[in-house]
């Protein structure tokens, strides 16, 4: 049953296979480079480092993992109505099979 993703073109697996591993979605790479925080204390102040600081170090991950959480329970109860489901773990795409 398995089959290559109408959108990427990678092999797709099935629902329940990807949903019994555990997925952390909550922790982000930090991709910035330092010079951000200098620039934001230097033309805002304290005020705007500790905002900067309070939105990349606490609330992007909590957001982060919401999202992942909601996700994870949004795929549970696709795999209860449609158990034959396909997704392609690369892009995401869901195919719904009853």
């Amino acid at each position: 049953m398995p089959r290559d993703c109408p959108v990427c073109r990678h092999s797709m697996e099935t629902l329940k296979e990807h949903l019994r591993v555990r997925r952390e979605e909550g922790y982000l790479l930090d991709s910035s480079s330092g010079r951000e925080d200098v620039l934001a204390l230097g033309l805002a102040g304290e005020a705007a480092f500790l905002l900067r600081l309070l939105g990349r170090q606490i609330l992007a991950p909590l957001w982060s993992r919401t999202l992942g959480d909601w996700r994870q329970r949004r795929l549970r109860r696709v795999l209860e109505r449609f158990p034959r489901s396909l997704i392609c773990p690369e892009c995401g795409h869901l195919v719904r099979c009853r």
